[in-house]
């Protein structure tokens, strides 16, 4: 599917509602790691001025960067790829050819069982985004069902 196709269906807000939407939020992990950011700071500091080895600096600096990277590694790209906005919209306004490029774009494997779908695998390209949209839509779906699962709690009635 061309990308202006994919585009035009773009809500202008559609990166930062999946942001909100998301169970765990890409601004929680950049405050982290600002934080540690500030942290290696002060650590410098503290070795500057004498009041840390060199022992004890570099295995707490190689600690708070090694976070830091599992957090960026985390967060992956920033935001939502502009290739990925608009998938609603297209799947239902789309046709079958539509719909087959759509899937494609995300997943390099469906798994099949029994005439359902029982697993994914993202495409490697996209793969913290596409694990972060099914998150957000399985919590979404979490959320919404209500009661014992079947029926609509009193409130969304």
């Amino acid at each position: 599917m061309p990308e202006k196709q994919l585009e035009r269906l773009k809500p202008a807000d559609f990166a930062r509602r999946i942001d909100l939407m998301s169970s765990n939020p890409v601004a929680d992990s950049h405050s982290a790691i600002e934080s540690i950011d500030r942290s290696l700071e002060r650590l410098n500091q503290l070795f500057l001025w004498g009041h840390w080895d060199e022992p004890r600096y570099r295995a707490e600096r190689e600690r708070l960067e090694g976070v830091r990277k599992d957090l960026q590694d985390a967060t992956g790209p920033q935001g939502m790829d502009p290739k990925l906005s608009g998938l609603v919209e297209a799947w239902d306004t789309g046709d079958g050819v539509v719909r087959r490029e759509l899937l494609a774009t995300l997943f390099s494997d469906i798994h099949i069982g029994e005439g359902h779908v029982i697993g994914y695998t993202p495409r490697p390209d996209r793969h913290t985004q596409v694990v972060r949209l099914i998150d957000t839509v399985l919590y979404k779906l979490s959320v919404n069902v209500g009661g014992d699962g079947f029926e609509p709690t009193a409130s969304s009635v």
